[in-house]
């Protein structure tokens, strides 16, 4: 138990370290060597507590994310489609507020040559919008032929496409926001359930 208390203790020092140098000196000057230095632990320890820099920016971001969260359930009623619109909405507010150290970290993930990192990225986002899409389709706001695997991995891949796009500075984060809320619109509006005639 204490082992395990040290090694978070560690990762927690880590990525603490990893910020500084990222906000003080930017991302050129994040090593694995570097992080060792700074967190004051040995140079073994970084790769064995995350295997690479990569892991440790997601790490960063994860962390972060635990600051914000998306909420899939429905309070009051509030329909679950109006809600993951409220929520993309909070989540650009969110980012807005520490645009470039985020844009930075987005970027050096996107980047890497392990992609296991972006990957793991996307299916984290595809749960949380599958979690909206099968409430959505369950209180009739989207149709019952609704692939909810295939819309969500649709609606993340969107939201990725943009996001490498405002990643590597092509968007700010407001136009990017907007060019998710869009699409994620157009896409739903095909998939809503039509009112029924009588």
């Amino acid at each position: 138990m204490e082992r395990e208390k040290g090694k978070e203790l560690n990762r927690a020092k880590i990525r603490h370290a990893a910020e500084a140098i990222i906000r003080n000196e930017g991302m050129a000057n994040l090593t694995m060597r570097r992080l060792a230095d700074d967190a004051g632990v040995s140079i073994a320890t970084p790769y064995n507590l995350f295997g690479s820099k990569v892991y440790v920016l997601l790490s960063i971001m994860l962390t972060k994310q635990m600051e914000f969260r998306f909420t899939s359930s429905a309070p009051n009623g509030k329909p679950a489609l109006e809600l993951m619109m409220q929520s993309l909405d909070s989540l650009g507010d969110f980012i807005g507020r520490d645009e470039e150290f985020f844009r930075s970290i987005q970027r050096e993930i996107m980047i890497a040559e392990d992609t296991a990192a972006p990957r793991g990225g996307f299916l984290q986002v595809t749960v949380v919008l599958s979690e909206f899409i099968t409430e959505a389709k369950n209180n009739g706001e989207l149709q019952g032929s609704v692939d909810v695997a295939d819309l969500s991995r649709y609606l993340a891949t969107i939201m990725f496409g943009v996001q490498g796009m405002w990643a590597s500075s092509f968007f700010s984060n407001e136009e990017a926001m907007a060019h998710i809320r869009r699409s994620w619109i157009a896409v739903l509006e095909q998939n809503k359930a039509k009112p029924e005639v009588s």
